[in-house]
């Protein structure tokens, strides 16, 4: 039903309605012509970036009918040309990642507006990284992150002499300094698919922004 509601808004030309039912009918039942469908009105309404997974997908399956599937590959050749495309990747200390505040899949190519965004790794919830980047369409930009977190040291206990009368006197010998470290070391390693990116930087407690 919701298939055929996408078909009847496309002859009608409200493409965003069709749209709008194609994305529910493939929500209910994952078939080529259901997402062949709903990727085509999104290239038509020039949302690229949404269509590109789709239209991905169907122009690596091998199971997809010949025709849909060059059909598939000339509109994402279209979309393409209008997206940035995105990977970065992460150490296992890094737990999460965020682009724009939206969840980032960990090393996997992601289409994104041209522009500039801003990505996030995280752990443990706790913001570790910041890096702002420019994405050009047409254009793949790879990011590696790298972080090393030092933790403060435990205080050194006192060792307090006994005086010879059994009792603990007040000279007392310190044999180690207490040490406490107030700034995280942030090791923030960077690779443009562009060319070397400069690293500038202020550090602030527990996160590096640039």
């Amino acid at each position: 039903m919701l298939f055929r509601e996408g078909v009847g808004h496309v002859e009608a030309n409200d493409l965003d309605a069709a749209a709008a039912s194609f994305e529910a009918a493939l929500a209910l039942h994952d078939a080529p012509s259901i997402r062949f469908n709903l990727a085509s009105a999104l290239v038509e309404l020039n949302r690229f970036v949404e269509a590109y997974p789709h239209l991905s997908m169907l122009a690596s399956d091998p199971a997809v009918d010949p025709p849909m599937k060059q059909s598939a590959e000339e509109l994402l050749a279209r979309a393409v040309e209008r997206v940035g495309r995105l990977r970065v990747r992460a150490v296992d200390t890094i737990d999460a990642l965020t682009l724009d505040g939206a969840a980032l899949p960990r090393d996997r190519e992601t289409a994104v507006e041209p522009g500039r965004h801003l990505i996030v790794g995280s752990q443990n919830g706790e913001a570790m990284v910041e890096r702002a980047v420019e994405v050009a369409a047409g254009e793949r930009t790879l990011i590696d992150l790298a972080v090393l977190r030092v933790e403060a040291a435990p205080e050194a206990p006192a060792v307090l002499e006994d005086d010879g009368r059994g009792h603990v006197g007040r000279n007392v010998a310190l044999i180690a300094a207490a040490i406490a470290i107030v700034a995280t070391t942030v090791i923030l390693a960077v690779v443009l698919s562009g060319g070397d990116d400069e690293l500038s930087g202020d550090l602030q407690p527990g996160i590096l922004r640039w």
